[in-house]
């Protein structure tokens, strides 16, 4: 007999769906079968594509099924579906639901903690269905689809935002249930119901694979019967361990779906093992037969990590002679290393020192600070290098007085102008000092930073690129995006005090802050100098809270020095910070172009008003030519209390914002473009904005925008990616579970410099607005704000992203237009002609090791022509009140 797996998702339209697996044969397609009065009255395959099944850990997708019931006059009290094969019922469908229903849906997946299906009210499929999932009567979970199913809308159903995962208390095991129920909440209708399996003897171990590759892999797992003590975790190639590791790295993300203790990641090295792109591992809890989900796996090849393990090597004897000639011409700058020393593992210690030493360009002085090691082997290992080589200077301080007091000490005694700083565990790649002393040839320069590359204990264990931006200093003020590698001119070292000896924890963030403030340029060098030895011991691994209590002080010490009346507080995530920014008055006038789609345009209106005080904002809504009778009486009933202005003629968005903002706005403080499918979410997001976009030296400011289903929509825009510009992040979880997704290097909640914003919400100071023209009324369509803010940047102004703004966007729902002005080819072709030598340098605010093309702030599997790195400079952009300093 068989072993199947299936679930009826429901009828609708004369047909019934759902899908079917031999799991003992998961290839071979199950042929299914309608049975009515003992009849036979309509039959098929399961061979329809259903990702969302292969998603919820089932073998195969091509098991759907959908089946036309022709034969209606044939249909009896009941009906059964069966798999023919197999002689199996999947299920009975009441004669009641033969008619079409008003709820459709399925529940596709059950396991201990979660339940995954889909659901949609047929008769306000754009609205999000309320549900209850209950097991054998017992409610234990309730929500809202917000996950997007393309398989769903492509099978015949109007909507695909009707996807959900929802989890239940882990403590309720329901051993004996036989049923799950999804349940409409304000009706109690049953829309779906599937067999319940309770979960297997030992189940209390569970966990998660996240990444397999041919260096490592990673997951969680935890016993939660007893979660004082860790698990152990083996990986099996071929029926034999070939690695093992314990799962006790902290992975705070866990306790968004019901995981108390946080202790349960791991991360095994592979290295060694000799495993290959294709090879499947499994991995499971030692001592237990029981497999991790997502196991078995794949192995990949990871090919940026593969790029950058090219970058390490050394230079051909009679090639490095020829380029340290060559440079010797350049009269190239020398540069100090500071690296304070305290009781270094001397491997570590050695292989610091070692990538010091060889370095292509010999520009360097390494001072080493000992900080009164109480090992032996350090001091022995220091005057060994000491004596073997002159440029390496040795400073013991008596008694170990801290990292802050260590550097300090380095920095006096530094011999060159150009100073920078290494841990004493962490490696040099072989040409960073020639590229910073490259940097530093530009007089105006005061402050560098590069890219790096974090690594597990072995300094060839590479873990993640960190591919910056060019530098934002409202980035750094909501997440400190970079400590490696850094160089200043000494003189500004000395100038801003050093680093606060009273601060041991952050102190290199503090010190960065004062620096910023009195640096002219701070420049950028998009190339990975630095690899950052990351390990239990680690400050920032081990004592989250006292970085977070170290760093915010550090942060509002700065505020309250360029920025008075600014808060800092906790952001969403670790190392992520949330600013409260002085509170700007002022008269926002925010322009909405509509043309039909009433209930949208309804929708962005209500929420406008339940959140935000009305005496703050101007609305004018430009209609153009709507036609709808609902739509029209909508808008007369807006003219009560707001504007509503008439535009005809052939759709131009930047003219017909640009005549709404001349005729209505002459009073207005701050001009706020936006879109009718655009919802507020929360209170004060107009204030917020308009507290960033008051500052001086702002040009436009804009929000994430995120879809329905909870992916980002808007987080910028990018320059050059996918084509002339493209969103980014675009598609991504804006969250993970019920906390917010932090993104690509905290990219997503941080408030950060971007090239660009989209049009659909996006706000600038009206005399800014009319200064530079507005938007170009050639561009009709297409590219309009992006051009806006690109002329912006041109006067000098930055344009900020504010990850902690959210607004819901309805993109591509309330407006058809042709396809001719859909792509809107000649505003393209205007954009690229204007801008194409920016979009061919490449977006400062995007590094050019991540890709181009497909996803966004993903590595790029080769390394950049030397013509794509150029040094990213930025004029430190630092204003006190409303001068720059």
């Amino acid at each position: 007999m068989p072993s199947i797996a299936s679930s009826i998702d429901g009828f609708f339209d004369n047909q019934i769906s759902g899908w079917a697996i031999d799991l003992d044969f998961p290839t071979r397609p199950l042929e299914v079968e309608i049975i009515s009065n003992g009849k036979v009255i309509a039959g098929g395959f399961a061979n329809l594509p259903r990702p969302d099944v292969l998603q919820s850990g089932y073998p195969t997708e091509i098991c759907g099924f959908s089946i036309n019931m022709s034969e209606t006059e044939k249909i009896g009290q009941y009906v059964s579906v069966r798999i023919v094969t197999a002689c199996t019922y999947i299920g009975i469908i009441k004669p009641t639901t033969i008619h079409p229903p008003r709820f459709a849906g399925s529940i596709d997946f059950v396991n201990r903690k979660e339940i995954s299906g889909w659901v949609i009210d047929l008769s306000d499929p754009t609205g999000l269905c309320e549900f209850e999932i209950l097991i054998d009567g017992n409610l234990v979970a309730e929500g809202k689809p917000y996950q997007d199913r393309t398989d769903v809308e492509a099978a015949g159903y109007p909507s695909s935002r009707c996807g959900f995962t929802v989890q239940f208390d882990p403590i309720l095991t329901f051993v004996d249930a036989k049923t799950v129920q999804l349940r409409h909440s304000d009706t109690g209708i049953v829309i779906a119901q599937s067999n319940y399996t309770p979960p297997l003897p030992g189940f209390s171990l569970i966990g998660y694979l996240d990444e397999a590759n041919e260096r490592f892999v990673t997951g969680w797992a935890c016993d939660e019967d007893d979660s004082s003590k860790s698990v152990d975790i083996d990986v099996f190639f071929k029926g034999n361990i070939i690695a093992s590791g314990t799962a006790d790295i902290l992975r705070p993300d866990v306790k968004s779906i019901g995981i108390e203790r946080q202790e349960v990641g791991f991360r095994i090295s592979l290295q060694d093992c000799g495993l290959q792109d294709g090879d499947i591992i499994e991995v499971r809890i030692r001592g237990k037969e029981q497999q991790l989900h997502n196991s078995p796996a794949i192995i990949k090849t990871v090919e940026w990590a593969k790029c950058f393990l090219n970058y390490r090597r050394e230079l051909q004897p009679d090639l490095l002679t020829r380029f340290r000639r060559r440079i010797g011409h350049r009269n190239i700058k020398s540069i100090s290393i500071i690296m304070p020393v305290f009781n270094t593992p001397t491997d570590w210690l050695r292989e610091a020192i070692e990538s010091v030493k060889s370095q292509w360009v010999q520009n360097w002085e390494l001072v080493c600070v000992d900080d009164g090691s109480t090992d032996p082997r350090v001091s022995a290992e220091l005057k060994f290098y000491a004596n073997s080589d002159n440029k390496i200077k040795i400073v013991t301080a008596k008694t170990n007085g801290g990292i802050s007091r260590a550097t300090n000490l380095g920095i006096e005694a530094a011999a060159n102008e150009i100073i920078a700083f290494m841990d004493h565990d962490d490696y040099l790649e072989p040409y960073a000092t020639y590229l910073v002393a490259c940097a530093f040839e530009d007089k105006d320069v005061d402050l560098v930073y590069s890219d790096e590359i974090t690594t597990g204990e072995s300094i060839d264990d590479l873990l993640t690129l960190v591919a910056r931006p060019s530098f934002s200093h409202d980035y750094y003020l909501t997440h400190p995006y970079f400590v490696h590698f850094i160089a200043c001119r000494k003189s500004l070292a000395k100038k801003v005090g050093g680093l606060n000896e009273s601060m041991n924890i952050s102190a290199d963030v503090d010190f960065v802050l004062r620096s910023i403030e009195y640096s002219n340029v701070v420049s950028h060098i998009p190339v990975v100098l630095y690899r950052w030895r990351t390990h239990g011991s680690s400050t920032g691994h081990s004592r989250q809270n006292l970085v977070y209590n170290a760093t915010s002080k550090a942060i509002q010490s700065s505020l309250d020095r360029i920025y008075p009346g600014s808060k800092v507080s906790k952001g969403p995530i670790f190392n992520t910070y949330h600013i409260d920014w002085p509170h700007v008055p002022g008269m926002t006038l925010i322009v909405v172009l509509t043309k039909n789609k009433f209930l949208f345009l309804k929708g962005f209106v209500d929420s406008l008003m339940q959140t935000t005080d009305a005496r703050e904002y101007r609305l004018v809504i430009v209609d153009h030519e709507s036609d709808e009778k609902d739509t029209i009486d909508y808008l007369e009933e807006l003219r009560a209390e707001h504007i509503v202005m008439h535009y005809s003629g052939d759709f131009n968005y930047s003219q017909m914002n640009n005549m709404a903002i001349l005729a209505y706005g002459r009073d207005c403080d701050f001009v706020m473009l936006a879109n009718n499918d655009i919802k507020a979410i929360e209170s004060g997001w107009l204030a917020r904005m308009r507290s960033l976009a008051g500052r001086s030296g702002v040009g436009a400011v804009g929000p994430m925008l995120i879809y329905e289903n909870l992916q980002v929509q808007h987080a910028g825009v990018i320059i050059g990616l996918n084509g002339p510009a493209e969103h980014a992040s675009k598609f991504r979880s804006a969250y993970s579970g019920t906390e917010r997704a932090p993104g690509y290097n905290s990219s997503l909640t941080a408030c950060r410099d971007v090239s660009a914003l989209t049009g659909a919400c996006l706000m600038v100071r009206a005399d800014v607005y009319l200064d530079v023209g507005g938007l170009d009324e050639t561009l009709a369509v297409g590219f309009n704000d992006v051009d806006l803010c690109l002329r912006l940047r041109e006067k000098g102004l930055k344009n900020l992203y504010d990850g902690s703004t959210v607004l819901f966007h309805y993109e591509s729902i309330t407006r058809k237009v042709s396809s001719d002005l859909l792509s809107h080819q000649d505003d393209t072709l205007l954009f690229v002609q204007r801008w194409g030598d920016f979009i061919q340098n490449g977006d400062p605010f995007y590094n050019p090791n991540l890709s181009v093309s497909g996803d966004d702030h993903t590595p790029r599997a080769t390394k950049p022509q030397k013509s794509e790195v150029a040094f990213r400079k930025q004029i430190s952009g630092i204003y006190v009140g409303d001068k720059a300093k």
